[in-house]
């Protein structure tokens, strides 16, 4: 079992790591200033709330991004209006690691991601 367990960490890890490595090398330049300092600001058993500090410069729009740290589940996406600078996230389960990613868009550009976790519960 855990032999089982490990090898499915693992090959999430690389998923996203190629993921995240096809988002910042094959998305548009990042022409755009991303968000700053994304912290979680509030907690529950199932929630939380997330605020950073705003994007310099006009954008479009904000898309956050709440992903299981341990690759077992489905991600989370979330379209916030650019005079947004918060974001309750629902759905989480306490004691879960999730890792959590924010940028800044504007037409098909995208800011560099600004990231932070969280432990619901904790």
């Amino acid at each position: 079992m855990k032999t089982e367990s490990r090898r499915l960490h693992v090959t999430w890890k690389k998923t996203f790591t190629w993921r995240v490595l096809d988002f910042l090398l094959f998305s548009s330049p990042s022409v755009i200033s991303g968000p700053t300092n994304l912290r979680v600001v509030k907690m529950s058993s199932t929630s939380a709330v997330v605020q950073w500090e705003p994007t310099v410069g006009e954008i479009d729009r904000y898309r956050l991004t709440v992903t299981p740290n341990d690759g077992a589940g489905r991600s989370q996406e979330m379209t916030i209006p650019a005079d947004q600078n918060s974001a309750q996230i629902q759905r989480l389960e306490a004691g879960r690691l999730y890792d959590i990613l924010l940028v800044a868009e504007k037409d098909t550009s995208r800011s560099a991601p600004e990231t932070t976790q969280v432990v619901p519960g904790e």
